[in-house]
């Protein structure tokens, strides 16, 4: 019961992480294929503003969260 919120905090963490963490550390790395020597990238937010990157995620670790505590009270 509790082990599904607790879940959920940890996956709310972790989209915080990765939303948050490229906006203040400005790193915003590509996918570079290792096959090939090319270096094709693809930008995942391209011209949306840091905020609004920022909000989205957040908006996604408050999902996992109330998620998570919806199942706990199943």
């Amino acid at each position: 019961m509790q082990t599904s919120l607790i879940r959920a905090r940890f996956a709310a963490l972790g989209a915080l992480a990765s939303g948050v963490m490229p906006e203040i550390t400005g790193w915003h790395g590509g996918v570079h294929l290792p096959i090939t020597s090319s270096n094709v990238t693809r930008e995942v937010f391209g011209n949306i503003p840091s905020a609004v990157v920022v909000a989205f995620y957040c908006v996604i670790a408050v999902m996992l969260v109330m998620t998570g505590w919806l199942i706990s009270n199943r």
